[in-house]
């Protein structure tokens, strides 16, 4: 069996499978990681983005509660596993690891904890602000004189150099369509639009009143 460990670089309130996520490192091997941060920006309300900035709202609360849409789905698991079993279930994310349950194959399956852990995670909006962790991993053997001079149990190592390209964090922002400025004159614009179309019928009416009052007149000579 050959032994491997699994790197995994995100968010410390973005919790991330390293097995079916990350990367596998072998015995032997000298790692290379380079990494840089992207953040992306979504409009709030009353824009149709729903979310939420969790962070503002963390620290409003005193620091305490989740700071991320997963682990705000994570939470909303955990409150209902300890409320129907008294324990935390099976997930990334725990708070106490003395809590979790010892038996796999216990499952609370009552419907009334069930609806509100959905009605829970229901309100688990996407962030305002995303955060991604784009990196690469170079692989390169050790070097052969360098393992011969460790012994057996050295040379069964793995190497890890990680390195951030570029201390900027690139932004990514959603300009919105209409400014305040922009929608007083889109507005102004169908206003004017629809006084200047309420004229023009206003004329129109009157027009066709003065030419049925003249062919009157006529018929009364």
């Amino acid at each position: 069996m050959v032994s491997h460990i699994f790197l995994s670089i995100h968010s410390s309130v973005i919790p991330e499978n390293p097995l079916t996520m990350g990367k596998a490192l072998r015995l032997g091997y000298q790692y290379k990681v380079s990494f840089r941060l992207e953040e992306e920006h979504l409009l709030p309300l009353p824009y149709a983005t729903n979310c939420t900035d969790y962070d503002a709202l963390w620290r409003q609360n005193g620091k305490t509660g989740p700071r991320s849409q997963q682990m705000c789905v994570y939470m909303c698991l955990r409150n209902y596993n300890k409320r129907c079993s008294g324990c935390e279930g099976e997930q990334m994310m725990h708070q106490d690891p003395h809590e979790l349950c010892r038996n796999p194959a216990k499952r609370c399956l009552e419907y009334f904890y069930y609806r509100r852990m959905d009605k829970c995670k229901r309100k688990c909006n996407v962030d305002c602000v995303k955060q991604k962790y784009h990196y690469t991993v170079e692989e390169i053997p050790l070097e052969p004189f360098t393992l011969s001079y460790y012994s057996q149990f050295e040379r069964n190592r793995i190497d890890v150099e990680i390195s951030l390209i570029d201390r900027d964090v690139t932004v990514i922002t959603h300009i919105p369509r209409y400014g305040m400025w922009e929608l007083f004159s889109y507005i102004g614009g169908l206003i004017g639009c629809w006084l200047g179309i309420s004229v023009w019928a206003f004329v129109d009416i009157i027009e066709a009143n003065c030419r049925r009052l003249l062919r009157l007149i006529q018929k009364l000579k």
